[in-house]
């Protein structure tokens, strides 16, 4: 609950009791797993720093979990995608210009 609420003093508190980070609550989720699926930034940055294994079970894609832990991998996806977009819109525009060079029209 800690974790899905982003109740960063509650979890450090848990983390100092419990000498396992990785303990897994209701439906095999790990208190990783559960700030992941709810964007809990400083509880993943908490938990990772107290060697949280990544390495389980998760419920969630590891492209997803990457962009949550650092919003700048998720910057640099969307350059990508742009920048691919670009490149097929650039392209249609080379192709659609070679079509109209070398057919006439009909008008």
């Amino acid at each position: 609950m800690a974790a899905k609420y982003g109740r960063t003093a509650v979890v450090e508190t848990l983390l100092e009791r419990c000498n396992n980070v990785d303990v897994e609550g209701r439906n095999s989720l790990t208190a990783l797993h559960v700030a992941t699926q709810y964007n809990r930034q400083q509880v993943i940055v908490l938990l990772l720093a107290h060697h949280a294994s990544t390495q389980q079970h998760a419920k969630v894609s590891p492209a997803v979990f990457l962009c949550l832990i650092d919003p700048l991998i998720e910057l640099c996806v969307s350059k990508i995608i742009f920048s691919v977009a670009l490149s097929v819109f650039l392209l249609c525009c080379v192709v659609c210009r070679f079509i109209l060079a070398n057919k006439p029209l009909n008008i």
